[in-house]
């Protein structure tokens, strides 16, 4: 859904109120709007997971480890 990542990592841990954090480190394309692809990220994460495993999501810590240029994504020269 979210074709502005080009990869992802993440890291999921439940506390001892049974709240996840989950930790994702993504590689995105040039020309996005960090603040707004983090803030879609985070609502999409926690709707999902509330929705299929009655949890609730205490953080979703989002870190950009990289931009790809589009030329790498397509693989075009």
């Amino acid at each position: 859904q979210f074709e502005s990542v080009g990869g992802s990592t993440h890291s999921i841990t439940l506390n001892n109120e049974n709240s996840l954090i989950i930790n994702l480190n993504l590689t995105v394309g040039e020309n996005i709007i960090i603040k707004e692809l983090s803030a879609n990220i985070q609502e999409k994460i926690k709707t999902e997971v509330k929705t299929a495993l009655d949890l609730e999501v205490k953080e979703v810590n989002i870190r950009i480890k990289d931009y790809a240029n589009q030329k790498e994504k397509t693989g075009q020269q």
